[in-house]
């Protein structure tokens, strides 16, 4: 399902529990693993700028890149020095890599949440999918998730991530919950257009329904998922100050998730990559 993933690890045990995503969707294919750290630049009084802890970096990923290899995975290490969202972001469309994998300590924090980590800069920011997994609830290293749960607001944009989502469901022989979520006095009635991708999941020998909930979107989400789900969710991904100020219903999901979420951004016209990247140096932790 994947040829190339990028692994951002800064030494942590807290980042090193998406190992465990990494060999599960890695080996099948034997994909190819980027072991990115991102290293802070020292400015000495004399001669050239350097990249601090490189040599201790560089050992640390080579152990990383044993184990993998241990397990039958591939990897290459890489070493970069910047803003880290930014060179998160920068390495996965540079090493053309499917998908991201990063954990969030998930703090509950109003000032962090409004700010954002960089986790959630990267999920802004990022054009490929970004798995993220809150350190707190990270999975059994045996568990793999049973349902893939998909949330649906009857929009196009939102139903963009179904067939990506049947994927999954395909690699991890899942289930899929279509869960159309509707405000409070709205019509309670299942869109014609999910029930055809039901049917059509169903034709695909994939075990597919559409759930409806009533309520907030994110409280509704957040409800429906259970220990075992990985639940896919869609996101325009503004830049900037706008996501900063408006926030969305992925970010207050992942806030809050009990599950991995996988965040999906389909493509919106008009949308400047540059001019984003550029944002978050002003909002970087």
């Amino acid at each position: 399902m994947f040829t190339k993933i990028l692994l951002p690890l800064d030494g942590s045990k807290t980042a090193e529990q998406a190992l465990f995503w990494a060999r599960q969707y890695a080996r099948p294919d034997k994909a190819l693993v980027v072991l990115l750290q991102v290293l802070h630049t020292e400015y000495p009084l004399k001669g050239l700028p350097f990249r601090a802890g490189s040599e201790e970096a560089k050992r640390y990923l080579q152990s990383i890149e044993r184990e993998l290899n241990f397990f039958g995975v591939p990897s290459k290490i890489v070493l970069r020095s910047d803003s880290v969202s930014r060179t998160i972001v920068a390495t996965a469309q540079e090493e053309r890599c499917d998908l991201i994998l990063m954990t969030s300590r998930g703090a509950s924090k109003v000032v962090r949440w409004l700010i954002g980590g960089v986790t959630q800069q990267v999920m802004r920011l990022s054009p490929v999918p970004v798995l993220i997994v809150r350190s707190l609830i990270a999975p059994d290293v045996h568990e793999r998730p049973r349902r893939i749960v998909v949330p649906q607001d009857g929009s196009k944009h939102a139903r963009s991530i179904i067939p990506w989502a049947a994927r999954l469901a395909r690699f991890h022989k899942a289930s899929m919950i279509l869960l159309h979520v509707i405000h409070p006095g709205g019509a309670t009635k299942i869109p014609m257009e999910l029930s055809r991708e039901s049917s059509r999941l169903q034709k695909l020998g994939i075990a597919a329904r559409v759930r409806l909930q009533e309520g907030d979107p994110a409280e509704q989400i957040l409800q429906a998922c259970r220990r075992g789900d990985l639940l896919a969710i869609t996101t325009h991904g503004y830049g900037g100050i706008k996501r900063l100020l408006l926030g969305s219903v992925a970010e207050k999901v992942i806030h809050q998730a009990s599950v991995p979420v996988i965040v999906y951004k389909s493509r919106t016209k008009g949308r400047r990559r540059a001019h984003d990247l550029e944002a978050v140096d002003i909002f970087e932790q």
